[in-house]
């Protein structure tokens, strides 16, 4: 295999340390490898009003998990930060499924889980290949205080379906929606 060029590696240790090493890099954005415990950990959260609660299991501590700030503008007016694990797993609760707003707009490939009662955005899930994947919005974990750093700005607005479904099912998690 030939090596174009090198790159600086953020290597993410379980315990919140990192470490950068210059190796080989094969692509053109510099990738973060995430050394994982084979221990699950299992975080917690919902709305408000506690009609749609989440639970996400992870081998990542939540140090080492991406946080992405979209910057299309439901996000930004919901102040909407995500998270994802590709390794992990999301499931999310719905007490009263009346109560559960699917919205979407744009391209129309994306429902954004949002509570009718009290007005939160939850998630967002997509359908891709016979599973339904999605991002977590990390304000909605009980424990907010491992999320209280600077987010990723993410722009993708000028994506064609194609291209975001890719993306999406490289990064995005696998997830339940429970009625």
């Amino acid at each position: 295999m030939f090596f174009a060029s090198f790159a600086i590696f953020r290597i993410a240790f379980e315990d919140g340390g990192e470490r950068r090493v210059w190796a080989p890099s094969t692509g053109d954005r510099l990738p973060t490898v995430v050394v994982r415990d084979s221990a699950m950990r299992t975080l917690r959260g919902g709305c408000h009003c506690e009609n749609i609660k989440v639970v996400f299991e992870t081998s990542l501590a939540p140090s080492a998990l991406q946080l992405r700030a979209c910057q299309c503008s439901f996000c930004v007016r919901h102040g909407g930060i995500t998270t994802s694990d590709p390794a992990g797993q999301l499931r999310i609760e719905i007490c009263d499924p009346e109560q559960l707003l699917r919205y979407r707009f744009a391209l129309g490939v994306t429902d954004f889980l949002i509570c009718r009662t009290c007005g939160v955005y939850v998630a967002a899930t997509m359908e891709s290949d016979g599973r339904v994947l999605g991002v977590l919005n990390v304000n909605v974990f009980d424990e907010r205080e491992p999320f209280a750093r600077r987010a990723e700005p993410m722009n993708y607005g000028t994506e064609r379906v194609e291209d975001r479904a890719a993306r999406r099912a490289t990064v995005w998690m696998p997830v339940e929606v429970r009625p």
